[in-house]
Parts: structure tokens; C-alpha cells; sequence
């Protein structure tokens, strides 16, 4: 196997596959201790010197079948630290032998202090401890209201806002006349006829 070298941007420092080794060594010889190192390796990203594609890799390969247990007191800082590296809350019980649910409430303990988002393995970014919110009741509009129903006040209103509304259009219409096309002057004409037939048929 290649001594390939990683080199730690974060903490400045080289983990070499002697040093990544020792590591893992330490960890599988010692229960005592065991889910510090393997923290200090997620952290590291010691996998890249061991020749692992990934930590699911390593995991397999050396920690599957151990069956180490792991103190409440130590959970949320070593479920932040997979959590950061992409890892699903799937993926986390099941390497720590709990439920989602425990999982869920150590990552709760983490965003207490440190509320940045994390990201998973698809490259999205979100809160550790996201959830997705049942969907909500649209609500239906209710119809407008026609100018028979309002108040007279609001009514006077409207039909002011309306006259002033359509005094402004034909000011602006006369202003422009002459730079609009035949088409044009042909839609507005239709249209400003069918306005005062409606008025017509409503006096």
C-alpha cells in the first residue's frame, strides 16, 4: 500500500498512513477511548491515507463487526462531526448502534451551538436537524366583491379611483396618438367601444 500523505487544512498539520494507521490501531485495541479516535479520524479524513474512497469505506473494512458502544456523554459531538462530513442520519445510527430518533435529539444538542447549516452528501445544504413540514392547506380566495356591496363611502372611492383611472388612460392616449400603429390604434378603439357600450347598457 502507498504511504500516501493527507495534508490537514484546518489544523495544519500531515496525516501520513503511519499516523492514520496508529489511529485505527489504537481505536480497535482500545474500547477506552475508542469513539474519541474515531472522531479525531472522521475529522482528519484519514480514510484519503488509508487508501479508502470514503469513511463508510473505512468503517466497513475496520469497525463493522466490533460492536463498540458508545456513552450518551459522547454522542452529539461525534454524530456532529459525521453529520458535517455528509453522512444521512441513517447512516449515523447505524454506526453508532442507535435510533434515528437519538440521533435526531444529538444533532438538536449541536445546532445549540453552532446553528450553521451542514452538508450532506448530494452537496445540499441545510440544518442538521432538518425536518420537512407537512404541507399546508391552501387557502381559497374568496370572489371580489362588486361595487354594489361596498359601503358608499368605499364606493364613491371606487368609482373616483375608476373616473380618474380612465381620465389619466386618455390623456396618455392623446399624448401618444401619433406614435402608435394602425394596430394599435385599432385595438384601443375596439376596446374603448365595447367600455362605453357596457356603460350604455347600465344606465
Amino acid at each position: 500500500m502507498s504511504l500516501a500523505v493527507v495534508a490537514d487544512a484546518d489544523f495544519g498539520v500531515e496525516i501520513d498512513y503511519a499516523t492514520a494507521r496508529e489511529s485505527v490501531d489504537r481505536a480497535r485495541g482500545h474500547v477506552e477511548g475508542f469513539w474519541q479516535e474515531v472522531k479525531w479520524q472522521v475529522e482528519h479524513g484519514i480514510h484519503e491515507a488509508l487508501g479508502y474512497k470514503d469513511f463508510d469505506a473505512l468503517w466497513e473494512a475496520e469497525y463493522a463487526k466490533l460492536g463498540v458502544a458508545i456513552s450518551r456523554g459522547e454522542r452529539p459531538e461525534l454524530v456532529g462531526a459525521l453529520r458535517a462530513i455528509g453522512q444521512t442520519q441513517e447512516q449515523i445510527a447505524g454506526k453508532l448502534g442507535v435510533s434515528r430518533n437519538s440521533v435526531i435529539k444529538d444533532l438538536n444538542v449541536q445546532n445549540e451551538h453552532s446553528p450553521e447549516p451542514v452538508t450532506n452528501s448530494r452537496g445540499q445544504s441545510r440544518p442538521a436537524s432538518y425536518k420537512k413540514k407537512p404541507p399546508q392547506e391552501t387557502r381559497r380566495s374568496s370572489p371580489p366583491r362588486r361595487a354594489d356591496d361596498l359601503p358608499d363611502d368605499q364606493r364613491k372611492l371606487a368609482e373616483a379611483d375608476l373616473i380618474n383611472g380612465f381620465r389619466s388612460m386618455v390623456r396618455s392616449i392623446g399624448k401618444h396618438a401619433d406614435e402608435l400603429t394602425p394596430k394599435a390604434r385599432e385595438y384601443l378603439i375596439n376596446d374603448m367601444k365595447n367600455a362605453i357600450e357596457k356603460l350604455e347598457e347600465n344606465k
